[in-house]
């Protein structure tokens, strides 16, 4: 006999876990476990925020890297002499040998630089190291804070997801359950009609029954909260 129970006990134990898991792929109809965290790491406000953060340390990191390029930049100017230092003197012509005046101007009218010039970082004693360094650390230190934010969030979204499961299957089997008893209710009150049946098992089936339309409300409403936990 107890070898006989313990057969049954493991078929019985068989045959719902082969419940659940077809009851796992039915329940997966409109959002599959890949999916939903693929659309938790894609979506969620934290996550994208994180990222903002880790991705404005990898550009400040790369900004303070710039220290080490060489700076070219080009200039020019120009401004206007006046007065102009100028002086005349007379000199004979060597062609007629007549006096002639001459002007000479000393500066130009407008004057004017202009170039290309280049600066380039030699030495500063490692400020630039120390500044490159603690500006990489901030970058590893929003690197890990995002992947620890995502495992949280994948965590969460998985047991939420995995306790919907088991809820939904739940809610199948105590359906069934409740529409066995009230087919069993239908035949006790026939018995009873004809004098096979006492009204004390038909107050235990209607207990019954009252029991499994409570457990029922108890899982449809913790359906519905892991439901608004999961969105």
């Amino acid at each position: 006999m107890k070898y006989l129970m313990n057969k049954i006990s493991l078929s019985l134990t068989a045959l719902l876990l082969l419940i659940f898991v077809s009851g796992y792929s039915q329940s997966t109809d409109s959002l599959d476990y890949q999916t939903i965290m693929e659309l938790v790491i894609n979506n969620n406000p934290a996550i994208r925020q994180s990222a903002e953060k880790l991705n404005s340390s990898v550009l400040k990191e790369h900004l303070a890297k710039t220290a080490y390029l060489p700076n070219v930049y080009s200039s020019a100017s120009a401004s206007k002499i006046y007065p102009v230092p100028a002086f005349d003197f007379s000199m004979p012509d060597p062609e007629t040998g007549e006096m002639a005046s001459r002007h000479f101007q000393m500066v130009p009218d407008i004057s004017m630089d202009y170039g290309i010039r280049m600066n380039q970082l030699i030495y500063d004693f490692g400020k630039t190291s120390d500044n490159v360094s603690y500006q990489k650390t901030l970058s590893d230190i929003s690197r890990s804070g995002m992947d620890q934010l995502k495992q949280r969030l994948t965590l969460a979204a998985a047991g939420y997801f995995f306790n919907l499961v088991y809820v939904q299957q739940a809610v199948h089997i105590v359906e069934d359950e409740m529409a066995a008893l009230k087919k069993h209710l239908e035949v006790v009150e026939k018995k009873q009609n004809t004098g096979s049946a006492t009204q004390f098992e038909i107050l235990s089936t209607r207990v019954r029954i009252s029991g499994a339309e409570s457990k029922l409300t108890d899982l449809e409403t913790s359906h519905d909260i892991l439901l608004s936990h999961l969105n």
